[in-house]
Parts: C-alpha cells; sequence; structure tokens
C-alpha cells in the first residue's frame, strides 16, 4: 500500500504516513484511551539543522488525583548524579525560523516559529505530535517548555530509533511528569517506566518550566528547573533522535506549547556534524528549479539532479561552510549507454558556480576540477578505479575542502588529493553531468552529512 500524496510504502496498520504525514484513506483506530502520535523527525546539525517526516501511533493515559508513581525501569537511588559537563553540540533559542525544524500544518498539528519560540499544537483529544532531530547517545537535554493554556502535556523525546522507538519525558500543568518508552507502532507499543508523579520542582498553571534530562549508558535522570527528580536505568535504546512533543488528553480538543533555549550538550566523539539532510523534507533549503539542461528537486525522500543533454547541472544547499568534510550517497538513476558522465560534489561553491568539483563517473572513473570565472582547470584529471561502483549504483563520495587541502574518497577508500586556494568558503553544491550529446544523466542524492575541519 502506498501514501496517496507522496508514494511512499505504508503498512497495512498504519494511519498517518511516516514520511508526509497525510491521513491515509481508511477509516483511523481509536484505541485503548491512548493519544494517537504525530511526529515530524528534523535532521539536525551541530549549530544548523535541517528536517523531516511524520509518523503515528498511541500515547499513555493522563494523570488523574489517584495517579501513584510506578517506576517500571529500573530505579537509582540516591545520591544525586552530577551532571557531566560535556561541549554544546546543539544550540537553538529559535529566533531564525530557518534553524531546521519544520514549520508546517497538518489535519491534527501544527508547527511554527512565533516571537522567538517554536510552538507544536495539537488538535482533537488523545493525540501527540512530536518534531525530532539529530542523532545522540549519551547526552544532557533540556529546553524551556510553556503552555498556551491548562490542556494537554509536553516535553523531550530521546534515543528515537527510527519511527516508533523512543523514551519521552513529559509534564502536564497540574505539576506532574513521567518518562515512558515507544517500542512499537499502535496501542500496546508504550511502556510506562515511570507513572505520573507530582513533584514541587515544577511550576504549576500557565508558566514555563525548563526541563532536562541526561542520559549516561543505561542510566536516564530527570530534572526540572534545575532541581533533581529522579534517575531510572533502561538500556532498551542506545542512541537516537532527540525532539519536543506535546500531547492531548481524551477529554481535550486542543494543546499547545511553546519551546525556547533549546540545548543539547554530548561527548565530543570526532569532528563536529556542522550539518546534515536526508531531503525527507522539501523544505530543507535546497534549489529548486526546471532549466534549458535539466532540472534540481526533491523526490522520493531525496535530491534528484537531472543533466538532460551534454553539460552539468547542479543544485546548491543555499548555506556556507568554509572548512569541512561533505559526505553523501549517489545513485546513478539513468545514465548514458556507454555511463559517460560525471557526478558528485561541489565544495565551496560561489553565486557564479565556481567553486570545487570533485567527481565520480558512472563508467568508473573520478576527478578534481576547479571553476573559474566559468572557465574549468584540471586539478586531479580523470582516473580510473575499481572502487567506483559502476552503472545504475549506488556510491558513498566524500570531499574534504580543509584549507588549502582537496580530497576525494569514495566508499571509504582515498582516490585523489591536490592543494588549491583559490576558493576558502561557500555553499554546498550536488552536480551531474553527461558528456554524450541528448544521452541525460539522472542522479539521486541522500544522506548527506557535512563535518567539521580535521584537527589531526
Amino acid at each position: 500500500m502506498k501514501c496517496p500524496n507522496c508514494g511512499i510504502d505504508v503498512g497495512p496498520e498504519d494511519d498517518f504516513c511516516g514520511e508526509c504525514g497525510a491521513q491515509l484513506p481508511r477509516q483511523r483506530r481509536r484505541g485503548l484511551g491512548l493519544p494517537v502520535v504525530i511526529g515530524i523527525i528534523a535532521v539536525i546539525a551541530v549549530g544548523a539543522c535541517v528536517c523531516l517526516a511524520v509518523v503515528l501511533t498511541l500515547w499513555p493515559s493522563k494523570p488523574t488525583p489517584a495517579s501513584t508513581a510506578v517506576a517500571t525501569g529500573t530505579p537509582i537511588t540516591p545520591p544525586t548524579p552530577t551532571v557531566p559537563a560535556w561541549p554544546l553540540a546543539l544550540e537553538d533559542d529559535f529566533d531564525d525560523p530557518q534553524s531546521g525544524f519544520t514549520d508546517a500544518s497538518y489535519e491534527a498539528s501544527r508547527y511554527f516559529y512565533e516571537g522567538g519560540r517554536y510552538g507544536i499544537e495539537t488538535i482533537g483529544g488523545d493525540y501527540i505530535s512530536w518534531t525530532s532531530q539529530g542523532r545522540y547517545s549519551d547526552l544532557v537535554m533540556e529546553v524551556t517548555v510553556v503552555p498556551e493554556g491548562q490542556a494537554g502535556e509536553a516535553g523531550v523525546l530521546f534515543r528515537k530509533e527510527g519511527d516508533y522507538r523512543f523514551y519521552a519525558f513529559t509534564v502536564s500543568t497540574d505539576g506532574r511528569y513521567r518518562l515512558t518508552k515507544m517500542f512499537q507502532s499502535g496501542s500496546e507499543g508504550w511502556e510506562t517506566l515511570l507513572d505520573w508523579r507530582e513533584s514541587p520542582q515544577l511550576e504549576t498553571g500557565v508558566v514555563a518550566n525548563r526541563l532536562e534530562v541526561v542520559c549516561v549508558g543505561s542510566e536516564i535522570s530527570l530534572y526540572a528547573n534545575g532541581q533533581y527528580l529522579t534517575t531510572l536505568r533502561d538500556s532498551s535504546y542506545a542512541g537516537g533522535k532527540i525532539g519536543l512533543a506535546v500531547g492531548t488528553f481524551a477529554d481535550e480538543t486542543r494543546a499547545l506549547f511553546y519551546f525556547d533555549d533549546l540545548r543539547v550538550y554530548a561527548p565530543s566523539t570526532g569532528p563536529e556534524v556542522l550539518w546534515q539532510d536526508d531531503f525527507s523534507d522539501p523544505g530543507s533549503g535546497w534549489e529548486v528549479g526546471d532549466y534549458p539542461g535539466g532540472s534540481v528537486k526533491y523526490e522520493d525522500g531525496a535530491y534528484l539532479v537531472t543533466a538532460s543533454s551534454l553539460g552539468l547541472m547542479w543544485g546548491v544547499a543555499n548555506r556556507s561552510f568554509g572548512d569541512g568534510t561533505i559526505e553523501v550517497d549517489a545513485t546513478q538513476v539513468v545514465g548514458p549507454p556507454n555511463d559517460n558522465n560525471g557526478y558528485g560534489i561541489i565544495c565551496r561553491v560561489q553565486s557564479n558556480g565556481d567553486g570545487y568539483y570533485l567527481r565520480i563517473s558512472g563508467d568508473g572513473f573520478y576527478a578534481i576540477h576547479k571553476l573559474i570565472d566559468g572557465e574549468s582547470e584540471t586539478l586531479v584529471d580523470w582516473t580510473e578505479s575499481d572502487v567506483i561502483n559502476q552503472g545504475d549504483a549506488s556510491n558513498r563520495i566524500s570531499a574534504v575542502c580543509n584549507g588549502s587541502a582537496l580530497e576525494l574518497a569514495v566508499n571509504g577508500e582515498l582516490l585523489a588529493q591536490v592543494s588549491d586556494s583559490t576558493f576558502t568558503e561557500g555553499d554546498v553544491g550536488l552536480v551531474a553531468g553527461s558528456f554524450e550529446e541528448d544521452e541525460a544523466t539522472e542522479i539521486s542524492f541522500d544522506n548527506l552529512v557535512v563535518y567539521s575541519a580535521s584537527t589531526e
């Protein structure tokens, strides 16, 4: 079964598309008084981010005066754990509406920037909406949560693996909190690690609360307004995305919460991820258009570059970087009969298209060129390599632009190194071209990551 909106494959038990959030053409199930979840996946970077996709499942129930604290995760007794002093990995004050979180409306949810804050509105009873991004293992995550009214609950997701596997730390407006774990889609896909528990550390009513979660190995520690709440141990998920969530309960029709001053701290494990994009969000900023020589567009969760005949076609990310490493999966969808083409990464792209072109070909060659004032200069001439998968196949391409050093690697193997200092910064581009008259080349790009320059 396919989604009628975006065409992606969906399962027989899905109510909403896991890619675009569209409601599927069938009667929506209701289950066991647990709210349905809509989530939007945003791909993050350290200091910059992009997004998205949407999923749906069911959410545990509302706190009641009779609720008691029940921990199915293993509780940890005092002393209070020490919060690790890790470096800042992500910071967003939501002043910039282009910071990478989604800005869209769906049938049962709305995601938006407003007044230097980020809002999530969930519409209808028994729903939960989320937005998630990045990837972290051990972390300290903190964010300020402000309700617009008395309805609903809100909080953070963490260690999110795929659409339906994550932890959620949420609070309600009556001063209670809980920790839940989702492990599969559907009404029975939730486990309550810590049931609703009242805390004097939480502010009640329409006021802000600063939430913090600390994950170190299997230990999960929760904080509110700078005060320690509890620690539990659960080893189900070792790492994954982080996110923000807003939910309604069965007797509510709407809940709106604002988020501000998001910070994530994580251990330094090597080059910093500056930005990444899986192209699931058509609004992530890449150039889109039809031109005399071809087209660039989002399609099926990838970025498609088509050169319709002899010549080059490229699209840019509309961002700027200096030193760094760019990696991307490149799949030849269409090529000349003899695979005589070229495709890959452009680093330090200038406004007129000048920059460094690090490419491979469908017939197993690689090269590095510099385009300056519209004229091509060969830095590394086309050279054959059996490392490159030929024809309609996929290759992982890595382009290093660090100072004057340029490097091209394919499928984990370094193929070329050269030095040039013409350009020091610029945009990121993805390029495809055909070297045969009247023969098109079409390349699908996915899973792009930009890393900081190596300090080694």
